[in-house]
């Protein structure tokens, strides 16, 4: 039971993963920057940009966080970043301000996200799953990021002609925010630890909750 529970767990972490919108800006970026006023050549180039922000924060998040930060620490901070982003980005949309800002804060994202999210879900994954299930476990994961990341690629233009940019980048917001909890509550914390030592905790919590719950239906019972 607890393993289906740690693979439960990783299946929603991958799936968040996608649910940040990166892939949104990634995909749709040129269209995004043309609604904002941009030419088409520009938005080619700017979302072309886009690209060397993303390797930038890959590699800030590779080279200078993992090893001085705890794995949730870095994952709430990348959420509650970009979750601030869409909200700036989702006022500039139907402010005042140019396509300019709009294009430097969604690379902002872009790098917050892979400097945060965009390598640590795979050494989460990767950290996770106790040894023996580790392939066909990550396999199942990593199915339904990929899953979501069709869902969300085939809903954003479909939420986007009915809501706006704005209303859209407001939900992303919402599920960034929301993520932060089940990212305190649910995911365990796996920096600093062997596989070993890992799996014997989360086997541990599993039986200690067993043996509270015997007990009571025990005291029940009386």
């Amino acid at each position: 039971p607890w393993i289906l529970k740690i693979l439960l767990v990783g299946i929603t972490w991958a799936a968040l993963q996608q649910t940040t919108g990166v892939n949104v800006i990634m995909y749709y970026g040129t269209e995004i920057l043309s609604a904002a006023g941009f030419s088409e050549r520009t938005s080619l180039i700017c979302n072309v940009l886009n690209g060397v922000f993303s390797v930038g924060g890959m590699l800030i998040g590779v080279l200078f966080l993992v090893d001085r930060f705890k794995r949730k620490t870095i994952i709430i901070y990348g959420f509650a970043i970009m979750a601030t982003l869409h909200l700036i980005i989702d006022y500039t949309l139907v402010g005042d301000l140019k396509a300019t800002a709009i294009w430097l804060l969604g690379a902002l994202f872009v790098g917050v996200m892979q400097g945060s999210m965009g390598f640590i879900t795979w050494v989460v994954l990767a950290e996770l799953f106790p040894l023996k299930f580790r392939g066909l476990s990550m396999g199942i994961s990593v199915f339904f990021m990929w899953i979501m990341n069709a869902v969300v690629s085939y809903l954003f233009p479909l939420l986007q002609a009915k809501l706006g940019l704005g209303p859209v980048f407001f939900i992303f917001a919402a599920i960034n925010y929301l993520a932060i909890l089940f990212v305190v509550f649910a995911l365990p914390e796996t920096s600093n630890k062997s596989l070993e030592q890992l799996e014997a905790e989360l086997s541990a919590n599993h039986e200690d909750k067993k043996s509270t719950r015997l007990t009571r239906e025990v005291g029940y019972d009386r």
